[in-house]
C-alpha cells in the first residue's frame, strides 16, 4: 500500500489567495457604493419631480379658472378669488353656475413660497404645505440665470390673452452632491392679471 503525502499551502500560496480575496472584495464594495449613489440621486430627483408636478398641475387647475389672479411683485406668490357660484340650481344641468358677469367669491386664496417650500393657504386659514425644497435662486451652473433669484409666479401672455408663467427650482442636498428638477409652464387666465 502507497502513503499518499498531505501537503497543504505555502505561506504564499495562502497570501496570494487573501490578496486576490480583499481585491474582489474591494472591487465589489466599490461597485455597490457607486450603485447605490446613483440609486439615491435617481430616487431624489424622481422624488423632486413627482412633489413638483402634483403642485403645478394643482395650482394650473386653480388659477385657470379663477375670477382674479394678483402676482406679488417680488414673484413669490399669486392670490386670487375664484368665481361666484349661483345660489341655485342650474335647471337643465342640475348644478350651481358661474354668475354672469363672472366675479370673485369674496375668499382670498394664496400659493406662495417661504423658507424653501411652497404653501396654499385660504383666507386666514392655516397654510397648506404642498412642496418642499424650493430654491430661492437658480442652483443650476449651467444655467444663464445661475445664482440669481428668479420668479415663481410672472405675468406672460398666450397669443392675445393674460397669462401666467409657475416655475418651481427644487433643490435637495446629498452626502457629496446636490441635485436639482426645474420645471416651469404657462397657462392661460380666463381674466385679467393685476
Amino acid at each position: 500500500m502507497r502513503k499518499r503525502n498531505k501537503r497543504g499551502f505555502t505561506l504564499i500560496e495562502v497570501m496570494v489567495g487573501a490578496a486576490l480575496t480583499a481585491l474582489l472584495f474591494l472591487i465589489s464594495a466599490n461597485l455597490f457604493q457607486s450603485a447605490f449613489r446613483s440609486f439615491r440621486k435617481t430616487d431624489t430627483r424622481l422624488d423632486l419631480s413627482d412633489r413638483s408636478a402634483i403642485a403645478m398641475r394643482r395650482i394650473a387647475q386653480d388659477l385657470r379658472s379663477a375670477a382674479t389672479v394678483t402676482i406679488a411683485a417680488d414673484g413669490t406668490s399669486v392670490s386670487f378669488q375664484m368665481p361666484l357660484l349661483s345660489s341655485t340650481n342650474d335647471t337643465t344641468t342640475g348644478e350651481k353656475e358661474y354668475i354672469d358677469p363672472i366675479q370673485g367669491d369674496g375668499t382670498t386664496r394664496q400659493y406662495y413660497t417661504s423658507g424653501g417650500n411652497l404653501y396654499y393657504k385660504i383666507g386666514t386659514g392655516t397654510p397648506e404645505k404642498m412642496a418642499g425644497y424650493i430654491a430661492s435662486v437658480d442652483p443650476e451652473p449651467s444655467s444663464s440665470t445661475y445664482n440669481q433669484t428668479y420668479k415663481t409666479f410672472a405675468a406672460s401672455s398666450v397669443a392675445s390673452t393674460s397669462g401666467l408663467t409657475i416655475m418651481l427650482i427644487s433643490r435637495k442636498t446629498l452626502s457629496n452632491s446636490a441635485e436639482y428638477v426645474r420645471m416651469s409652464t404657462t397657462i392661460k387666465l380666463r381674466n385679467k392679471v393685476t
